[in-house]
């Protein structure tokens, strides 16, 4: 289950200091964009299920999260990333890419569940067998398409993994009515860093975009956060920004990811070109600390490995053409072990 209780870090209300006026509605369009889409997937779902939770929606208790809380939440960030002539925008967007901090290693498709062995259908999965002849749970795992991927004898605990984006609240609600379950781990988040926000007011949808910096993830200390609103017309609102310390953030250029909407290969740390592609990449290594005994490794949102190899050249190639539509992340890591990780989305 989400875990979202104190999560958030507190500063005195002396530290707030608003430094940036608000600017007037602009028109926008609130068509989602497939780069946008496929970036910020992770980060809708997160701002639908926290409001559904925040809420007390009888939406919680469903598998899936409803298509009409993720269409409100994406309908006014796109319009958001649409809007023109608003430098704030290109400050969140472009600039600092920022995402939701979803807990370093989590994924959000991952459930950790605690069993009774001494319930016999607890056999199957011991021996990762996902159905368990249990009606009830196998009905549930059917639906949801979680499957056994690892077992724990030492803490009787079973990992499921879905390619599907499912409600956490409402998984962690049906798997503990079954008998011989105990325990649900969902999607928690454990530490600070970036933060999105999303509320409603009056049809008025609001949007908070926060950098965080210094000694992240264990507790954040700077933090500059850009307020955006959106109208049901999908008129833009630039809100005013807040700084908690975060003066150091937006002078830290390790922070700045440097890139657009359809990506900057010019500032990456490794040029990758066509990025987005549809097919074949490539990619220069030359810069990148030295050429020599890397290894480049590409894994999709579920940390599947899609190609791994150690490139013999400084210039490498990779049909792409059969992965699905999505982000990956590529990483390179040469022979003193440093590691280096850029972005690739594939857009058929």
């Amino acid at each position: 289950m989400i875990n979202f209780e104190g999560m958030k870090w507190m500063f005195p209300l002396l530290l707030l200091c608003w430094i940036s006026t608000v600017s007037g509605q602009t028109p926008s369009d609130c068509s989602i964009p497939t780069w946008l889409e496929n970036e910020y997937h992770d980060d809708v779902r997160f701002l639908a299920m926290n409001r559904i939770i925040a809420t007390n929606a009888p939406a919680m208790d469903s598998l899936f999260v409803p298509l009409a809380y993720l269409d409100t939440v994406w309908e006014g960030l796109a319009a958001i990333y649409n809007v023109q002539n608003m430098p704030e925008r290109d400050t969140v967007f472009d600039l600092y890419c920022i995402h939701q901090y979803l807990g370093g290693e989590a994924t959000v498709n991952l459930f950790t569940v605690s069993v009774d062995t001494t319930y016999a259908w607890t056999n199957n999965w011991q021996n990762l067998t996902t159905p368990t002849g249990v009606p009830q749970l196998d009905s549930i795992l059917s639906l949801t398409q979680l499957s056994v991927v690892n077992f724990s004898p030492y803490f009787n605990n079973a990992t499921l993994l879905t390619p599907l984006d499912l409600n956490s609240s409402g998984v962690h609600s049906a798997l503990l009515n079954i008998d011989g379950i105990t325990e649900v781990d969902g999607w928690e988040i454990n530490g600070d860093g970036n933060w999105l926000t999303y509320s409603t007011s009056a049809g008025i949808r609001h949007y908070s975009f926060e950098l965080a910096c210094e000694d992240c993830p264990s507790g954040c200390m700077g933090h500059r956060i850009w307020n955006f609103s959106v109208t049901p017309t999908c008129e833009v609102s630039f809100d005013g920004m807040q700084d908690f310390g975060g003066t150091s953030c937006i002078n830290d250029p390790d922070l700045q990811c440097g890139y657009t909407a359809i990506g900057n290969s010019e500032k990456a740390e490794f040029p990758i070109y066509p990025n987005p592609t549809n097919g074949v990449f490539q990619m220069q290594l030359s810069d990148w600390n030295g050429a020599k005994d890397l290894s480049v490794t590409v894994c999709d949102k579920l940390g599947r490995r899609m190609e791994s190899l150690k490139p013999q050249t400084s210039t490498i190639e990779i049909d792409a053409s059969a992965w699905p539509n999505g982000v990956y992340s590529v990483s390179l890591i040469n022979q003193s072990g440093a590691q280096h990780t850029e972005r690739l989305v594939m857009q058929h």
